[in-house]
């Protein structure tokens, strides 16, 4: 597997935001508050773009109500434009996106304010969950099919490399790719898993 090990960094001294302890059954449990500061910003412009988004849905639901008479009782429409049935499609197409931005938005901001990522190393298999309370997903996998751990990297600006995510990579080609992390947490946890997961392997 990939090594990314420092003298500087220790499983025993974690970074604040992560704690690491053993369960009863011997399983080693790491948990990650994923809590960042740029969940705020992210927040805000989740709430300017749903709020411009809201003005233009209420906009077409109000002129699709108009066109099929279905009698549905919404405020007038803020824009004027024409009714007729390829408008209208049309008018659809364009805001099923903004829609979906919207909710991405409002998700990673919820994710950055209240996710949590778990990782749980047992005698012969693992699992990574993510989380934003107790709503989730685990991806399970046993220590000898993983072929490494590393930090997806993507080329910007010609040479230099900027680090994407965490990710597990298995021998049949299968990825186990971790929430977003800050640095700090990033280099800890590559770190960790390495030297854990040589462990459980010897």
């Amino acid at each position: 597997m990939n090594s990314m090990i420092s003298d500087e960094l220790s499983l025993d001294h974690p970074p604040r935001g992560i704690r690491m302890e053993r369960s009863l059954e011997g399983e080693t449990i790491i948990k990650i508050r994923l809590f960042s500061l740029v969940a705020f910003p992210i927040f805000f412009m989740a709430l300017f773009w749903n709020s411009l988004t809201y003005l233009f849905a209420v906009s077409v639901i109000a002129k699709t109500s108009e066109k099929f008479g279905w009698g549905w009782n919404i405020s007038p429409s803020f824009f004027e434009v024409n009714k007729d049935t390829g408008s209208l499609w049309f008018l659809w197409v364009v805001l099923v996106p903004f829609v979906a931005i919207g909710i991405f938005l409002f998700f990673f901001a919820l994710s950055r304010f209240f996710g949590r990522c778990e990782i749980r190393l047992g005698t012969s298999e693992g699992s990574v969950r993510s989380s934003i309370g107790s709503v989730g997903k685990t991806q399970r996998f046993v220590f000898r099919s993983v072929k490494s751990i590393a930090v997806r990297k993507v080329v910007d600006d010609g040479d230099e490399k900027t680090p994407i995510r965490m990710i597990i990579t298995m021998n049949n080609g299968r990825e186990i790719k971790f929430p977003y992390l800050i640095k700090v947490h990033e280099t800890w946890l590559a770190f960790a898993l390495n030297k854990l997961f040589n462990r459980k392997i010897e």
